[in-house]
């Protein structure tokens, strides 16, 4: 959920845009946003995949199972 529509209850282009990435980054991690990837510190995939980002290990996200059919570095620049 954007934050646009969490906190005031608006809709609008950047909340489709925002559902867009979420969908995307549910794709490519074959993981769903509202699971809880630490016990510890539980975070949503956004904020999973975000973490991983900053710590520069973006690619560990992706699924395994797509390992064979991409290119890793097209997946980082994008």
């Amino acid at each position: 959920m954007s934050s646009e529509f969490a906190f005031h209850g608006l809709v609008s282009i950047k909340t489709d845009v925002f559902s867009f990435g979420v969908m995307l980054l549910e794709l490519v991690s074959g993981r769903k946003n509202m699971s809880c990837f630490h016990a510890v510190h539980p975070l949503n995939l956004i904020g999973y995949a975000w973490r991983l980002w900053i710590q520069g290990r973006g690619l560990e996200l992706m699924d395994a199972t797509m390992d064979e059919f991409c290119q890793f570095a097209l997946i980082i620049k994008y």
